[in-house]
């Protein structure tokens, strides 16, 4: 088994984000209220999310999503998503309209690279294939 030690720092700052927002009374609202927790297992074991989390492709700058919001944490309930994936699926209504946003004067998150072209006026051979 590999030391605790050995896995990268920011692997070990999700894992232990996580177990704040479970554990940490400041969350409740929002966790706990909802029995959010992280399972038994990692969390005995933080070596097995660790396993877990890099087995299924997790780098700096992705995250920990959790499929079913009543659900705690755990190997059938979390997945591991870009940014830009945990945004649409934690906004899905806003993406499209600007009118629903909180923040009206942010543009919307997702380009396709034909909208993206034809915002900027260019031709697509300028970007190859992308």
């Amino acid at each position: 088994m590999k030391k605790y030690s050995s896995y990268p720092n920011a692997l070990r700052s999700v894992y232990f984000g996580i177990v704040q927002r479970c554990d940490n009374n400041n969350s409740y609202d929002c966790y706990g209220k909802n029995n959010v927790a992280l399972s038994k297992e990692w969390k005995e074991n933080p070596v097995l999310f660790f396993d877990w989390a890099l087995e299924n492709k997790w780098e700096p700058g992705k995250h920990i999503h959790r499929k079913d919001k009543s659900g705690g944490y755990c190997t059938n309930n979390c997945e591991i998503l870009t940014s830009t994936e945990h945004y649409l699926k934690h906004h899905p209504k806003n993406v499209n309209n600007p009118h629903k946003r909180k923040n009206k004067k942010s543009y919307r998150l997702i380009l396709t690279s034909e909208e993206l072209i034809n915002k900027c006026r260019m031709k697509h051979s300028a970007f190859g294939d992308i």
